[in-house]
This record gives C-alpha cells, sequence and structure tokens, in this order.
C-alpha cells in the first residue's frame, strides 16, 4: 500500500464506485482494497484508504453524510 500515492487512490476510489449510489465508508474501504489486491485489510491497507477518502471529501470529489459516502461525478 505504501507505494500508492494518494491521488492514486482517489482515482480507484472514483473507478470503484457508481455515480449516484450511496456507499457505506467500510465497504468501499474494503471494495477498494480487494479491487488493488489486498485480501486482508490490516491497518496498513486500511488507514491509506480512509486518508483517501477523506481528501477525497475535503476536495469535493465524495460527499458525506455519517458513514454514509457518495460520488458526485
Amino acid at each position: 500500500m505504501a507505494s500508492y500515492k494518494q491521488n492514486e487512490l482517489v482515482q480507484t476510489l472514483r473507478s470503484v464506485m457508481r455515480n449516484g449510489r450511496d456507499y457505506e465508508r467500510e465497504d468501499v474501504i474494503r471494495d477498494v482494497a480487494n479491487h488493488l489486491g489486498f485480501r486482508r485489510l490490516s491497518e496498513t491497507v486500511r488507514d491509506p484508504i480512509k486518508s483517501a477518502i477523506n481528501g477525497a471529501i475535503r476536495r469535493g470529489i465524495l460527499e458525506y453524510n455519517g458513514s454514509c459516502i457518495w460520488r458526485e461525478s
């Protein structure tokens, strides 16, 4: 996971999440990890994805309400 930059993870989030559909954060974390080939969700896998989700929210790429997130465009 250390080799992935946050922008790469944000792009992966966009490719895994469909536009206009709501997701639970934990489901997205698991889906992104699986998409990247990780089968176990250790903290070293989970933390960078969580950071990418928060960065995408700050940049307006994702929106959220509690634990629910969705892709704007």
